[in-house]
């Protein structure tokens, strides 16, 4: 791939985008409420993997979830099923799905924690007992960073719906077993033995270490997973959950881990793309193993966006816009089917084929917070055609409209081929994190609306005050703006704060909106869904001679197609006049070019849709 035509690209998407005035495709996005029934079902698919015999929930399912077809219990995957019930429930105020949430916490607790060197186990088998994936890798013999962050990002969002840091936060009817330490006494547990050790506190080689011997002995290796999975998990949370100093200075350090040493990586000039995901105990390249992912880039500049409405530095929102560029531009999109593509060798360049569910989210979520903090038109535009392609992408090939939840892997245009819905890592967090921050998200950030939360306070003894902070907005643009308890109004609430005073012995579960209050930004055209202009990929491509493209027009419209080759030079223009509304289909016929790449451009009246073509002879 030619640098010049793919700057040429992406000056022809800016102009697509200005001509278009950035209309959104996905309903998700004009319409976010719609996320919240793409959760429920999610969660309504992974309440079938509930074990109530043994307790905790199953890893393994088919697709339509009525088989589990493995006993293997995941670990962390249960705390990453406590996260999608508790979001679940902070979306509709159904606290079944906080009973479900606790059921896989209480299933952690119980069988999860290693009691001899403290820290998390990796699998176990129905009954609790420890089991490994397989013969050949078992991290129960090791401490590894994946396992002890991910254990955590089910424990922080029951404790931020519950109440926070006090014992006993358990919904209606949910026994607690006796003696148990509280949802938050966990947290720590948890985050204390992280810290002690995995930590590097050498002030010169600061990070997290990516795995230790099971006595936490012989700690090594640094890089994305223990960095970047740090601040997805605990970093960003537990710092908006207690405002305490030591999380906030945890979250910037790693902030800064990732600028200075994963995207400073993208210098070297053995890196050919993305950047360099491993590295030694002191911060050495590791040269042996070359594999990244296009998702882990995404998500780090979503982390580093995040860390960046935290304390905006600007080489926060400089290295999250440059990773996004650098994906945007050479070759971690599909800019014809929309999402980002997989896998890559940072030595060679190469960029594997085919969408993961996952690396998708990431795109969505990474281009919605970046959208939010870019300075200039130009960026917000990029960043929220990313986010618009990549979730038209997923709700259209990736969630599973049958029977809920969401397929792991499609082809570049949308042929599944991995239909599971389970194993020990993939469950239901990442797609219930796409539909909760996508309503989040969108609401306030692009159309600035308010959004509505859930939250369950137990009766105590003593009057309380919760802070509540769903978001890193800036203190003073998120407001609460109302609050109700069993649907009647709640005045007892700080709107600046954003707290809400609970008298002894009151609780209930609270309803409570906010608001994002800040000036608006640039903000999207959102036209009524039947007046979009609908481009379906050309086929076949790649082609020889002559190839079929067909678009939808909403109503009767101007019609034009332009050919441009990889130098941004126009090959072919085409003027079909004024068409009628429906369906239409066209015939390039190709065949006095050369073999190669081009690009073609469809427009409609004001309306503007891009493709790529590929003429192979």
């Amino acid at each position: 791939m030619s640098r010049l035509y793919l700057l040429f690209f992406t000056a022809l998407i800016f102009f697509n985008i200005g001509a278009a005035q950035s209309v959104l495709q996905s309903d998700y996005l004009t319409h976010p409420s719609k996320n919240i029934d793409y959760v429920l079902g999610e969660a309504e698919f992974w309440s079938h993997a509930r074990d109530s015999v043994n307790g905790g929930f199953f890893s393994y399912l088919n697709r339509d979830a009525t088989q589990i077809t493995d006993s293997l219990k995941s670990l962390p995957g249960n705390s990453r099923l406590a996260f999608a019930f508790s979001r679940a429930f902070m979306l509709t105020g159904n606290t079944d799905y906080l009973d479900y949430a606790c059921h896989a916490l209480d299933f952690l607790y119980t069988h999860g924690w290693d009691t001899t060197n403290g820290g998390w186990y990796f699998t176990t088998d129905a009954a609790g007992m420890l089991q490994a994936w397989n013969q050949w890798w078992d991290p129960n013999t090791w401490k590894w960073s994946f396992t002890q962050h991910y254990a955590l990002v089910g424990i922080a969002p029951v404790v931020e719906a519950t109440g926070g840091v006090h014992a006993g936060a358990y919904p209606p009817d949910y026994e607690a077993p006796v003696d148990s330490l509280s949802h938050w006494d966990w947290m720590m547990r948890g985050f204390d033995m992280l810290d002690a050790q995995m930590w590097d506190h050498r002030p010169e080689y600061a990070g997290y270490f990516a795995d230790a011997d099971l006595d936490w002995s012989n700690a090594r290796g640094k890089g994305f997973t223990p960095t970047v999975d740090g601040v997805t998990t605990n970093a960003l949370i537990l710092y908006l959950l207690t405002k305490e100093d030591m999380f906030r200075d945890r979250l910037l350090t790693m902030a800064d881990i990732m600028d200075e040493r994963l995207v400073a990586s993208m210098d070297n000039p053995q890196v050919k793309f993305g950047f360099a995901e491993e590295y030694d105990s002191d911060w050495n390249l590791n040269t042996e193993s070359a594999g990244g992912s296009v998702g882990h880039v995404l998500k780090t500049a979503w982390c580093l966006a995040r860390a960046y409405m935290v304390e905006p530095r600007e080489a926060y929102r400089d290295a999250a816009q440059r990773l996004i560029l650098d994906m945007w531009e050479n070759g971690g999109f599909d800019h014809v089917h929309g999402g980002p593509l997989m896998g890559y060798n940072w030595k060679t360049g190469e960029v594997d084929a085919g969408k993961d569910y996952w690396m998708v989210e990431q795109a969505v979520m990474c281009g919605l917070i970046n959208y939010y903090i870019a300075e200039s038109d130009s960026m917000r535009r990029l960043c929220l055609q990313m986010a618009d392609e990549s979730i038209d992408f997923y709700m259209n090939y990736l969630r599973d409209d049958v029977y809920g939840g969401s397929f792991s892997q499609t082809r570049v245009e949308g042929e599944v081929t991995n239909d599971t819905k389970g194993d020990i890592w993939k469950n239901g967090y990442h797609g219930v994190e796409l539909g909760y921050l996508t309503y989040l998200y969108t609401n306030l950030y692009v159309h600035q609306q308010p959004v509505q939360l859930y939250y369950h306070f137990e009766a105590a003894e003593r009057q309380r005050i919760v802070e509540l902070y769903p978001l890193a907005i800036p203190d003073q643009h998120l407001k609460i703006t109302a609050v109700e308890r069993e649907g009647q109004d709640w005045p007892q609430y700080d709107r600046d704060a954003r707290s809400i005073t609970l008298p002894a012995d009151s609780g209930g579960t609270f309803c409570v909106t906010f608001e994002n209050t800040g000036a608006p930004l640039f903000v999207a055209d959102e036209p009524n869904t039947i007046d979009r202009l609908r481009l379906q990929p050309a086929f076949p491509n790649p082609f020889n001679h002559a190839t079929r493209i067909e678009f939808h027009l909403p109503k009767q419209m101007q019609v034009q197609l332009a050919v441009y080759n990889t130098l941004g030079q126009q090959v072919r223009h085409l003027d079909y006049g004024r068409m009628a509304s429906g369906v239409h289909a066209v015939t390039l016929n190709a065949a006095d070019f050369s073999s190669g790449v081009y690009f073609y451009q469809l427009q409609a009246d004001q309306q503007v849709r891009t493709g790529k073509l590929t003429l192979i002879k």
